[in-house]
């Protein structure tokens, strides 16, 4: 079975797909792994919509995972007293609370003209 025959073609996607959820989503990282360019990645995702959905999909869950991660290690170090991060973490989650709260406004003064 040659690298280039389709079923060469469909081990070698498996391959970088258990790559990409092992790196973490890292498309780069991955493709080094399994031996490919990220351009042949981003082909077989525009050739071959299973494998797009597949790949979306890994990246996704990678991400969250990462979020998650992020967001529980930084709250370990505030419980530690690290202020720095607590600061950081509120700019964060709170960069939109202007905007959301002039929604909210908005749908509170529609909500009383009824």
């Amino acid at each position: 079975m040659s690298k280039n025959s389709p079923e060469g073609t469909e081990k070698q996607k498996a391959v970088m797909l258990r790559a990409l959820e092992a790196n973490y989503g890292n498309i780069a990282k991955a493709a080094q792994v399994a031996g490919i360019t990220s351009q042949t990645h981003y082909r077989w995702m525009k050739e071959d919509e299973r494998y797009d959905l597949v790949a979306k999909s890994i990246k996704d869950v990678c991400y969250r995972d990462l979020k998650e991660n992020l967001i529980d290690n930084g709250l370990k170090m505030i419980e530690k007293g690290n202020a720095a991060v607590l600061i950081k973490m509120l700019s964060i989650f709170l960069k939109d609370m202007p905007e959301e709260m002039k929604l909210l406004n908005r749908m509170n003064n529609t909500y009383r003209e009824c």
